[in-house]
Protein backbone atom coordinates (compact mmCIF):
# COMPACT_ATOMS: atom_id res chain seq x y z
CA UNK A 1 0.00 0.00 0.00
CA UNK A 2 1.38 3.19 -1.26
CA UNK A 3 1.19 5.68 1.02
CA UNK A 4 -0.85 8.57 -0.13
CA UNK A 5 0.14 11.83 -1.00
CA UNK A 6 -1.01 15.26 -0.06
CA UNK A 7 -3.01 17.51 -2.53
CA UNK A 8 -2.67 20.67 -1.88
CA UNK A 9 -3.38 23.74 -3.61
CA UNK A 10 -2.19 26.99 -3.76
CA UNK A 11 -3.75 28.82 -6.68
CA UNK A 12 -6.28 27.80 -8.59
CA UNK A 13 -8.86 29.26 -11.29
CA UNK A 14 -11.92 27.71 -11.75
CA UNK A 15 -14.95 29.05 -14.15
CA UNK A 16 -18.37 28.61 -13.26
CA UNK A 17 -20.41 29.80 -15.88
CA UNK A 18 -20.50 33.83 -15.71
CA UNK A 19 -18.04 34.13 -13.23
CA UNK A 20 -14.85 32.69 -12.31
CA UNK A 21 -13.40 31.79 -8.96
CA UNK A 22 -9.85 32.72 -8.58
CA UNK A 23 -7.97 30.81 -5.04
CA UNK A 24 -4.38 31.92 -3.75
CA UNK A 25 -3.17 30.89 -0.75
CA UNK A 26 0.44 32.25 -1.53
CA UNK A 27 1.22 35.46 -0.60
CA UNK A 28 2.49 38.51 -2.37
CA UNK A 29 1.51 37.65 -5.50
CA UNK A 30 3.85 39.52 -9.08
CA UNK A 31 2.52 42.75 -10.17
CA UNK A 32 1.85 40.96 -13.62
CA UNK A 33 -0.14 37.50 -12.55
CA UNK A 34 -2.63 40.25 -10.38
CA UNK A 35 -2.89 42.66 -13.31
CA UNK A 36 -3.61 39.66 -15.91
CA UNK A 37 -6.29 38.63 -12.98
CA UNK A 38 -7.55 42.46 -12.64
CA UNK A 39 -7.83 42.20 -16.62
CA UNK A 40 -9.41 39.29 -17.04
CA UNK A 41 -12.25 40.10 -14.49
CA UNK A 42 -12.53 43.55 -16.64
CA UNK A 43 -11.03 45.63 -14.23
CA UNK A 44 -9.90 49.39 -15.82
CA UNK A 45 -6.31 49.70 -15.56
CA UNK A 46 -5.23 52.59 -15.33
CA UNK A 47 -1.42 52.05 -16.40
CA UNK A 48 1.26 49.28 -17.12
CA UNK A 49 4.42 48.90 -15.43
CA UNK A 50 5.50 48.28 -11.70
CA UNK A 51 3.94 51.47 -9.85
CA UNK A 52 0.94 51.54 -6.84
CA UNK A 53 -1.95 52.90 -8.67
CA UNK A 54 -5.02 53.79 -6.12
CA UNK A 55 -8.64 55.00 -7.74
CA UNK A 56 -11.56 56.18 -6.66
CA UNK A 57 -14.38 57.29 -8.69
CA UNK A 58 -13.23 60.93 -8.36
CA UNK A 59 -9.18 60.69 -7.23
CA UNK A 60 -6.38 59.07 -9.04
CA UNK A 61 -3.07 58.59 -6.89
CA UNK A 62 0.26 56.93 -8.03
CA UNK A 63 3.32 56.31 -6.22
CA UNK A 64 5.84 55.43 -8.70
CA UNK A 65 8.45 52.87 -8.96
CA UNK A 66 11.08 53.77 -11.55
CA UNK A 67 11.75 56.92 -13.54
CA UNK A 68 10.13 57.46 -16.80
CA UNK A 69 7.68 58.54 -18.87
CA UNK A 70 3.84 56.71 -18.66
CA UNK A 71 0.74 56.57 -19.98
CA UNK A 72 -2.10 56.82 -17.83
CA UNK A 73 -5.29 55.49 -19.01
CA UNK A 74 -8.77 57.17 -17.74
CA UNK A 75 -12.38 55.85 -17.33
CA UNK A 76 -14.75 57.17 -19.97
CA UNK A 77 -15.72 60.59 -20.15
CA UNK A 78 -12.63 62.00 -17.87
CA UNK A 79 -11.81 65.30 -19.42
CA UNK A 80 -8.72 66.84 -17.04
CA UNK A 81 -6.82 65.53 -14.34
CA UNK A 82 -6.25 68.17 -11.23
CA UNK A 83 -3.56 67.81 -9.31
CA UNK A 84 -4.40 68.09 -5.46
CA UNK A 85 -1.16 69.69 -4.17
CA UNK A 86 0.24 71.46 -6.72
CA UNK A 87 -3.26 72.92 -8.65
CA UNK A 88 -1.81 71.76 -11.86
CA UNK A 89 -4.00 70.30 -15.04
CA UNK A 90 -3.67 67.93 -17.23
CA UNK A 91 -6.11 67.51 -20.22
CA UNK A 92 -7.48 64.11 -21.46
CA UNK A 93 -6.64 63.40 -24.98
CA UNK A 94 -8.08 60.12 -26.04
CA UNK A 95 -8.53 59.06 -22.54
CA UNK A 96 -4.85 59.08 -21.87
CA UNK A 97 -2.39 61.12 -20.16
CA UNK A 98 1.51 61.31 -21.04
CA UNK A 99 3.41 62.20 -17.58
CA UNK A 100 6.87 61.51 -16.43
CA UNK A 101 7.84 61.32 -13.06
CA UNK A 102 10.49 60.31 -11.05
CA UNK A 103 11.41 56.69 -9.28
CA UNK A 104 9.53 57.06 -5.47
CA UNK A 105 6.99 60.27 -6.49
CA UNK A 106 3.77 60.36 -5.40
CA UNK A 107 0.63 62.33 -7.14
CA UNK A 108 -3.11 62.50 -6.47
CA UNK A 109 -5.28 63.76 -9.13
CA UNK A 110 -8.88 64.56 -9.09
CA UNK A 111 -10.76 63.51 -12.04
CA UNK A 112 -13.23 66.41 -13.56
CA UNK A 113 -15.36 65.01 -15.65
Amino acid sequence: DAPVQPREVGFAVRRFGEWTSVFCAVPCLPAELLRSIASAAGVHLYADGGDTIYASQGFLAIHTGSPRARTLWLPEGVRELHEVFAGTRLPVANGQVQITLDSGQTRLWRLVR
